[in-house]
């Protein structure tokens, strides 16, 4: 099956000398901050200046875990080299309270027990749960081409220079990665964070938000998903020093209440993450290489704007769908994943093989500057405890017929 032409950036010509699997660091160009690889100078002067941008010298007292976070002595690079991984199954990946909600040792040791993931509650109406949070996704999803419109609006008004890019927001989102990382953030967290961000951004076209103030924006989201969701969040304190001090504390609590009006107060999201959940819960058995493959993809789904074409809910299905069929056990589960999820094959179909092009594209990036971006997501996912499912080989194609055929 061909993939779509429109699909997203990530799948660009791919260049299959060198994979990104195999890189174990960022280059010199991911040692700065965000505020400097968005070309926003220092911290939001428009002259291109690493001078807020060098974390890797700045004081680290209040950050949780020590080194740089996006400096090649960060946790992307210590993750890449494969420090603190456990064998899979007695990891927190495998289990059904591990992989989806972070557990502690007990969590840990109930896994290597039951590696597989639990069946559901017995009276718990997954199908129904599911149908409703596709009615809510539907009403929070943001507009998918709102860089398109503040792209024309700024062109109308004399600067299209200042409009937002779908590269600018890709590096944004793989700064958030390694921010969660940081932090231990629950990956559902990091999920909601970037929706937030693209609610936000949609919310405000047609005057956009400026480079300078993306990282603030960013960050604002992380603490607005990191309350919501986490029981010990970062304070405020911890994001600003992340940020390498790019901002003040009171900058982050007045972005915190701009984004707050701006969503309307309206901070739970259904998202991709959350679906798979639900999903993974309605498939008792469900090996742990293809919940860490579809989470993997998922987290690669977050750095590409293009797939805010697709509901949450269908990014989701697409991605276990994708995991199923990669590690050969589509017959069996495949058809029990849909009927849940609600999808026909067919509906699917477009979105399996955008992302089966994506993570083709992430295991051969297409040039450095797209590796670099990766390298956060290759250093974890490449770690045992997550079943090395950055290193799992793409698919050579898709089987067009079990598409059609059902």
């Amino acid at each position: 099956m061909s993939t779509a032409a429109g699909c997203p950036a990530l799948r660009c010509s791919a260049n299959k000398a060198s994979p990104v699997s195999g890189r174990s660091g960022s280059s010199n160009k991911s040692s700065a901050t965000l505020a400097w690889r968005l070309g926003a100078g220092a911290c939001g002067d428009e002259a291109s200046s690493p001078a807020c941008g060098d974390v890797a010298g700045r004081d680290q007292g209040s950050v949780p875990r020590s080194g740089s976070v996006c400096g090649s002595g960060g946790m992307a690079a210590s993750l890449a080299n494969g420090g603190s991984a456990q064998p899979c199954g007695t990891s927190l990946l495998c289990g059904e309270t591990d992989i989806f909600c972070g557990g502690g040792a007990a969590a840990a040791a109930a896994a290597a027990a039951s590696p597989g993931q639990s069946p559901p509650p017995r009276g718990l109406d997954l199908e129904g749960m599911i149908r409703s949070h596709r009615r809510r996704e539907a009403v929070l999803r943001p507009n998918p081409h709102y860089m398109e419109a503040q792209a024309s609006a700024a062109a109308a008004s004399g600067a299209p220079a200042d409009a937002l890019t779908p590269q600018m927001r890709m590096i944004v989102a793989s700064w958030m990665v390694e921010v969660a990382d940081e932090f231990s953030l629950q990956p559902e967290t990091l999920h909601l964070a970037v929706a937030l961000l693209d609610r936000f951004l949609a919310a405000t076209v047609p005057q956009g938000v400026p480079r300078g103030v993306l990282q603030l924006v960013a960050v604002a989201c992380i603490m607005v998903a990191a309350k919501d969701l986490e029981v010990n969040h970062p304070t405020v304190e911890q994001l600003v020093a992340i940020a390498a001090n790019c901002f003040s504390a009171q900058d982050l609590l007045r972005m915190e209440r701009v984004l707050l009006d701006a969503l309307d107060f309206s901070v739970a999201n259904h998202t991709a993450f959350s679906f798979l959940h639900l999903y993974a819960q309605g498939l008792a058995g469900l090996a742990p290489p293809v919940a860490a493959l579809a989470v993997y993809l998922l987290e690669l789904v977050l750095l590409d704007y293009s797939l805010l074409e697709y509901p949450p809910s269908q990014l989701a299905a697409a991605a276990l769908l994708l995991a199923m069929h990669t590690h050969g056990c589509a017959a069996e589960l495949a058809p029990r994943l849909l009927r849940l999820a609600g999808y026909a094959p067919g509906e699917v179909a477009r979105c399996v093989g955008c992302l089966l092009a994506l993570h083709r594209n992430a295991t051969w990036p297409a040039n450095d500057s797209l590796r670099d971006l990766l390298a956060p997501l290759a250093g974890k996912y490449s770690q045992q405890s997550w079943c090395c499912a950055a290193l799992c080989p793409p698919l050579p194609a898709l089987d067009a017929a079990w598409f059609a055929a059902r």
